[in-house]
């Protein structure tokens, strides 16, 4: 599972990239609160396990931290 994830992660790094430079072009911020809002409550909304739900929150939180840095450090190496 561990390796799946790695490399799932690494996959999600450069759709990251992509993304970032979409939004250089399109002159838009990083944070979009709206969409992790929305995406958030796409995972969360099946799951009944109060415990389950909390970490999964926590996991996605912590992927679009990391994801959000990463856009910060592209965006702000092209200034």
């Amino acid at each position: 599972i561990d390796d799946v994830l790695v490399e799932l992660f690494l996959k999600r790094m450069e759709i990251v990239y992509k993304v970032a430079d979409y939004k250089i072009r399109n002159g838009m911020e990083v944070l979009v609160k709206s969409r992790e809002e929305e995406i958030l409550s796409k995972y969360l909304r099946e799951i009944e396990d109060v415990t389950k739900k909390n970490q999964l929150k926590e996991f996605i939180e912590n992927l679009m931290y990391i994801s959000r840095k990463a856009q910060d450090e592209v965006i702000n190496s092209k200034l």
